[in-house]
């Protein structure tokens, strides 16, 4: 097998945050001098440890298999807070990679290295999270794989190990989860770890998978073997059998990961290295829907008539990856796959979707922003029948709405939603005085739309008419611009030539706008703490508002290029 290169200073290794987990109060500003350098290299070295006389074979689940091989490895990727952060904290570049082979249909890599610039931006960024703090007690020169190790064993995980004399001297930096198609129905789960000692690593691993499992670990209680591995130079490649696992590293020798087109092209798509990387191989779709799924899952899918787009979207599955990254107490995520077109998706292409977006007021705490092309109403009533109702058809959703609403469709739809067009909320927005009240007329809340004025009035004129209320559907025209909604007041903001979109914090959170056929922002700090003031009177709990307070702005932004999805979703801290 080819050997990783080593790692660089300025390479990529933190992760991504979920909502729940979380940092410390060290500093994290700068590496510490005593930081570990990159693993040495070991010569190969083929694992000769049987996994003993193996039971009589029987069906997995993808699940329990998953289950069963992540508890193999120092319970990486495996279960509580341990197994949360380990699936976003860090990233290393493609070297993983190397040790998987091309027939891999879905990779995800992370890096324990306990130094790194992505490491420290993560951890600057985290601990402006009280729930980070209170979770975890983490700082830039904290051994991460060390903290997991002792988190899984409070768990229940292997309480008889030690991980300085048993998981130290032999566990390297790099970490790669991955599934093999083998040819097998459900494909093949596996762990690469980076190993520094392939000796201790033998003696290590053996001990691991001599492991009990009990119900507090969260793993299978089970008297089988826990799964096979197979040392090859500065690679454990862990699986279900051992036979699993030399297969794996035979297929490697035919061809790697690291080396496919289509793993170097989608993970191109994704744009620049940061933390993590997720990829999922062209044609994988249906395996994948097996293996998290089951078989009976997507035979139940392909067999509904009302999911045939969803099937294509299984089957025709052209491939994807993903990329998260930290920055200046930024969180980025981009996305690029390729799917099976749709008759709605066909229609959300185009660049328009920020066009009325931009033209906000600059106080907008939130909006949403969409173009469609022209033929897009009947796809979507086709695709959210069945979902509202078994047997339930597009036509039949189509005459249920002409009778409630008094509208012609699609025709008035599809005026009414312009050649661009945004849904506004106001900085002002008083979810309290609402619930109480009732009372929308300071609501905050409206719609602003580019297209032919006189024909959108038309069609607000008939649901007026439809409502009973004419002041209930108020409106305003500023040139091809008609704002309407509840509040006259806020009508009358929207209808005027705004700058949102020259605000630092939209272009911030938004650098994609100009080219997205549809987006969300968010403006957490609005007016006075806009989303803090709506969750304090929504009545959330005092640590879910803490938690928020920290965030500024987030922003997703979607489109299409030479057939491609794009999606990219921004995250800043204060």
């Amino acid at each position: 097998m080819s050997e990783s290169d080593e790692p660089t200073a300025d390479q990529p290794t933190a992760g991504e945050p979920s909502a729940e987990e979380p940092t410390a109060e060290l500093n994290v500003d700068e590496p510490s001098a005593d930081e570990p350098s990159a693993a040495e290299k070991p010569d190969v070295l083929d694992s000769d440890t049987a996994p003993g006389v193996e039971p009589e074979p029987r069906r997995r689940s993808g699940r329990r298999t998953a289950a069963i091989v992540a508890g193999a490895v120092v319970g990486l990727g495996a279960i509580g807070g341990a197994a949360a952060l380990a699936s976003w904290y860090f990233l290393d570049g493609p070297q993983a990679a190397e040790a998987l082979p091309d027939s891999t249909i879905a990779y995800v890599q992370v890096n324990l290295d306990p130094s790194g610039d992505q490491k420290i931006e993560a951890l600057k960024t985290l601990k402006k999270f009280p729930a980070f703090e209170d979770k975890l007690d983490l700082d830039a020169t904290d051994d991460i794989r060390k903290t997991l190790f002792e988190q899984l064993q409070e768990d229940g995980t292997c309480p008889g190990l030690d991980y300085d004399k048993d998981i130290a001297p032999w566990l390297g930096d790099r970490l790669a989860a991955a599934l093999v198609d083998e040819g097998d129905a459900v494909a093949k789960s596996v762990l690469v770890v980076q190993i520094t000692d392939e000796g201790k690593a033998k003696t290590g691993l053996d001990k691991l998978m001599a492991c009990p499992k009990t119900e507090d670990s969260g793993l299978p209680s089970t008297d089988e073997k826990p799964g096979g591995f197979v040392v090859d130079g500065d690679w454990a490649v862990i699986a279900e059998t051992e036979d699993v696992a030399k297969q794996v590293v035979d297929d490697t020798d035919n061809g790697t990961l690291a080396d496919d087109e289509d793993y170097q092209h989608w993970t191109d798509e994704a744009g620049d290295d940061g933390i993590l990387t997720i990829y999922a191989a062209p044609g994988s779709g249906e395996q994948l829907a097996t293996f998290f799924a089951g078989d009976e899952a997507l035979d139940e899918m392909s067999g509904m008539e009302s999911s045939g787009a969803a099937s294509d979207l299984v089957k025709k599955f052209e491939g994807a990856a993903a990329k998260v990254r930290f920055s200046d107490g930024d969180v980025e995520i981009e996305f690029a796959g390729k799917f099976a077109q749709t008759e709605l998706s066909k229609r959300m292409t185009g660049d328009k979707g920020g066009d009325v977006v931009e033209t906000l007021p600059d106080d907008t705490a939130l909006a949403i922003g969409a173009a469609f092309e022209p033929g897009w109403f009947q796809p979507l009533m086709d695709q959210l029948a069945p979902q509202i109702s078994e047997g339930l058809t597009g036509e039949d959703l189509v005459t249920e709405a002409e009778t409630e609403t008094g509208l012609e469709l699609p025709e008035d739809a599809e005026t009414l939603a312009g050649d661009s067009f945004a849904l506004a909320v106001s900085s002002d927005f008083d979810v309290e005085k609402f619930v109480n009240s009732g009372d929308t007329s300071s609501l905050g809340v409206g719609v602003k739309v580019e297209g032919c004025a006189v024909d959108i009035e038309g069609v607000l004129g008939k649901l007026r008419t439809t409502v009973g209320d004419p002041s209930a559907l108020e409106s305003k025209t500023e040139g091809d611009y008609v704002a309407f909604g509840p509040d006259q007041g806020w009508v009358d903001q929207l209808s005027e030539d705004g700058n949102l979109g020259d605000t630092d914090t939209y272009r911030e959170v938004l650098p994609d706008a100009d080219r997205a056929s549809s987006l969300f922002f968010l403006n957490v700090d609005a007016g006075d703490d806009w989303l803090v003031r709506m969750l304090h009177a929504g009545g959330a709990p005092d640590d879910v508002v803490d938690n928020v307070r920290p965030l500024s702005a987030l922003g997703v932004a979607s489109w299409t290029e030479d057939d491609i999805t794009h999606a990219t979703v921004k995250l800043t801290t204060d």
